[in-house]
């Protein structure tokens, strides 16, 4: 199954939910590092590797 950008759980919503549930404790640094590879993985789902077209 694809998981395209719009149909995956916003992570920074599913994380608060948890610290609010009591299922995880606040971590900014932990929020940061979330926030990076998120940014990360939308750039990796658009890239597509440069051909050499000889």
């Amino acid at each position: 199954m694809i998981n395209h950008v719009c149909c995956r759980p916003n992570r920074e919503v599913e994380y608060k939910s948890l610290v609010e549930q009591g299922k995880l404790q606040h971590d900014p640094n932990q929020v940061a590092v979330a926030s990076q590879l998120e940014y990360l993985h939308g750039r990796l789902e658009h890239y597509e590797k440069w051909r050499n077209i000889i």
